[in-house]
C-alpha cells in the first residue's frame, strides 16, 4: 500500500507547482521578449522611433538577471546541504551551517521574483505606450 503523504508535503508539493508555473512564465518572457526585438523587423522599428529598444532590452535583462542571481544562490546552498547530508563536509562545517540558513531565507526568492515580475512587467508596459503613441 502506497504511503500516505502528510500534509506538510503536500502543501510543499503545491508550492512547488505554482513556482514551476511561475518559473516557466518568467523564462518565456525572458526569452521571448529579447526574441522578438530581435528578430521583429516592425517591433524593432517602432521600439527604436519610441526612443525604448535599449531600455526595454536591459529591462528583460535584469529580470532575467534576477532569476539567474536568486538560482545561483539557492544552487549553492542546496549543494552545502547535500554534500554535509552525503559526508563530502562535515555537517557543522560553516558552509554547511550557512546553507541550511540560506535555505530558509524564503525572501531571496521573493526578491528575485518581484524584481523579475517588476522588470518584465515594466518593459512590457514600455512596449505598450511605443506602439500607441
Amino acid at each position: 500500500m502506497p504511503e500516505e503523504k502528510t500534509e506538510v508535503q503536500a502543501l510543499y508539493e503545491n508550492y512547488q507547482e505554482y513556482n514551476k508555473v511561475l518559473r516557466t512564465w518568467f523564462v518565456t518572457f525572458g526569452i521571448g521578449g529579447p526574441a522578438l526585438i530581435l528578430t521583429n523587423e516592425t517591433v524593432q522599428k517602432q521600439l527604436k522611433a519610441a526612443g525604448q529598444a535599449e531600455e526595454i532590452t536591459w529591462l528583460f535583462l535584469f529580470g532575467a538577471g534576477f532569476q539567474i542571481l536568486g538560482t545561483l544562490i539557492n544552487k549553492v546552498a542546496a549543494y552545502y546541504s547535500y554534500a554535509a547530508a552525503d559526508g563530502v563536509i562535515e555537517p557543522t562545517d560553516w558552509r554547511a551551517v550557512a546553507a541550511a540558513r540560506v535555505s530558509h531565507w524564503y525572501w531571496i526568492d521573493l526578491f528575485a521574483d518581484i524584481g523579475c515580475a517588476g522588470a518584465f512587467a515594466w518593459a512590457l508596459l514600455k512596449m505598450f505606450r511605443a506602439f500607441i503613441q
